[in-house]
């Protein structure tokens, strides 16, 4: 762990968000009151057992480093159990008809229920999950479906009672350190800028932590939290694996985050999860190959249909709408390769950075989802000019696959840019002509995902 990490750690445990969390909860009338009796760091007592957490108390405790965390020495009174999260997965999931298909092609609802019930899982995580239902419900419910999800995969791969335990309570608790972030960088909706990124980033390294400091839960737990955001490239976080360094728990629980993210993005723009074998078509190594082909399965197995639409006013003008598209994607592989060639020289004498390699990593695997999308062939360019000029609705079918593969390859650009950011900072001086490469490469990409956005809305 570097030392920004670990200041950033140091720095969210000093702002007590989790306190602050604990002090609201007690004001929407769910008691919450000391277990023991809370002592400092020199064993000096604080407040005793059976005090309400509230924001006396609160600004209290922020004053001193406590001889233990917080969470260890708090109850709740009334606190989220297995029959609840099997309650809260069915209404917020078991409404979709493709989540149903999924259980019942898999014989999955009942393996999954017992999942949950057999899983004893420690108070502290209950406490865990109460608060973060009230706090964040949004994280939560993102729990709810990667624990349904990594079971499904789990159960797929065959894996053996206690690894199937570990997968369900790293993947509804996955995202746990959140709740000692700031809030307001959690639920933002805007743009995060290079440091509140490395903030956020942080959130797996303080989950890790609180897991590794919990009783009965195995350390494959909370190795999977902290690994859940890496992939095989290397261009992950916070260590940026590779391989088969990485666990696979966590491999399990990144691929069910990112089809979670597709969930919810389908769900508001009229697809489903028939839709998702695009995504997994330009993704099949990044969690690893054998968790690929266990989704990839599952989707099969429940014959879901891809959705079919025209969301521009015709044919014509979506085939114009997605060739527009591929030559945008164009612009932005020309300044990848640039920034590549001016990363080679200076990397082939830095081996042992692991910034370098890392941003070595992200540009390899976009240069590579780029070539293997098919995307900016010579040959799709003049399929899509033929359409144009037919105006055959039979196209209608490829043209969307087209389209969902050019809008994962746009969320990854922005994911890529958003590395770059991140990474810009820390070569400057190393090597400022680099620095410039980079600047170069992000002021590109941003153009051109704002020129694709005024595509998007031509039409409308």
């Amino acid at each position: 762990m570097n030392d920004d990490f670990i200041q950033l750690i140091e720095n969210t445990a000093k702002d007590g968000y989790y306190s602050q969390h604990l002090a609201d909860l007690n004001t929407e009338g769910n008691k919450v009151s000391t277990s023991d009796d809370i002592k400092n760091a020199d064993g000096v007592l604080l407040i005793k057992k059976g005090t309400i957490i509230d924001e006396s108390t609160r600004s209290r405790l922020l004053k001193h480093k406590l001889l233990k965390p917080l969470h260890f020495q708090v109850g709740l009174d009334s606190q989220i159990n297995a029959t609840v999260l099997i309650q809260d997965f069915k209404k917020t999931y078991l409404q979709n008809e493709e989540i149903i298909k999924i259980n019942k092609a898999s014989q999955y609802t009942e393996f999954f229920n017992d999942l949950i019930t057999t899983a004893n899982i420690p108070s502290v995580i209950w406490q865990k999950l109460t608060v973060m239902k009230s706090q964040i419900p949004n994280e939560y419910k993102k729990g709810l479906f990667t624990a349904w999800l990594s079971g499904l995969i789990a159960k797929e791969l065959k894996l053996d009672n206690k690894t199937t335990r570990n997968v369900l309570i790293t993947a509804i608790i996955h995202d746990v350190g959140l709740l000692h972030l700031s809030p307001d960088l959690v639920m933002t909706m805007r743009k995060l800028n290079a440091k509140e990124w490395r903030t956020l980033q942080a959130h797996v390294l303080v989950g890790q932590l609180i897991i590794d400091a919990i009783d009965d839960v195995d350390k494959d737990v909370a190795r999977g939290v902290l690994e859940h955001h890496e992939n095989c490239y290397g261009s992950g976080y916070p260590r940026a694996l590779s391989g088969h360094e990485r666990g696979l728990i966590g491999r399990i629980i990144g691929m069910s985050d990112s089809v979670h993210a597709l969930y919810n993005k389908f769900k508001n723009s009229g697809r489903s999860l028939g839709d998702i074998l695009p995504y997994l078509q330009l993704n099949s190594i990044t969690h690893s190959k054998d968790v690929y082909r266990a989704v990839l399965t599952v989707v099969k197995r429940a014959e879901l249909k891809s959705t079919v639409m025209l969301p521009k006013p015709s044919v014509k003008k979506y085939a114009e709408f997605l060739s527009s598209e591929s030559e945008v994607m164009r612009k932005n592989k020309v300044a990848l390769e640039i920034m590549s060639n001016d990363l080679s020289d200076f990397w082939e004498r830095n081996k042992k950075d692991r910034n370098l390699s890392t941003l070595r990593a992200i540009l390899i695997r976009m240069l590579q989802n780029l070539k293997e999308s098919g995307l900016l062939s010579d040959e799709l360019g003049k399929y899509l000019q033929e359409t144009a000029h037919s105006n055959d609705e039979d196209s209608l079918e490829i043209l969307n696959e087209i389209d969902l593969l050019t809008d994962e390859l746009r969320w990854q650009m922005q994911n890529t840019m958003r590395m770059l950011e991140v990474y810009f900072d820390k070569v400057i001086d190393k090597n400022p002509s680099l620095a410039n490469s980079i600047k170069y490469a992000t002021t590109v990409i941003q153009l051109s995902l704002s020129e694709l956005y005024k595509l998007d809305n031509e039409d409308e």
